[in-house]
């Protein structure tokens, strides 16, 4: 059986996501993207709340 991916993966679309990826977390440190948290509980509130889940 073929993988469905297999196309994508050979066309290099993870490539590029893997390298805009490494490039967000080289250019911003993660103070920058979000203040730190108490706890695990608090940071995943946190984003419940910002992004609705």
């Amino acid at each position: 059986m073929r993988n469905p991916h297999e196309a994508v993966l050979r066309g290099g679309c993870t490539r590029h996501h893997e390298r805009q990826l490494l490039e967000l977390f080289c250019e911003v440190s993660p103070e920058e993207r979000s203040r730190p948290f108490d706890s695990i509980e608090e940071a995943i509130a946190a984003f419940d709340a910002e992004f609705g889940n």
